[in-house]
């Protein structure tokens, strides 16, 4: 369990390091938490449906830039 542990905090502190809209972030989080508190089940789905939706593009552009400074190596194919 600690290993998980380490393995998502390392990789959410490299989105951390690399965000740029934490911002907006904490606005989402806020949105949710209050829809939350006043029991509103269908605002509190719509606020996080759109933090995820924010985090995951977020995600895949610091994914894209990270592939970008640190190609991986192709292995070439085998001739048969």
């Amino acid at each position: 369990m600690e290993t998980i542990t380490t393995a998502l905090y390392d990789e959410r502190r490299k989105t951390v390091e690399l965000s740029r809209d934490l911002k907006d972030s904490a606005e989402k989080h806020r949105g949710v938490y209050r829809a939350i508190r006043a029991r509103n089940a269908a605002d509190a789905r719509k606020s996080m449906e759109s933090h995820l939706r924010l985090a995951k593009t977020a995600q895949e552009s610091e994914h894209a830039a990270r592939a970008r400074r640190n190609p991986r190596r192709r292995i070439p194919e085998t001739v048969a």
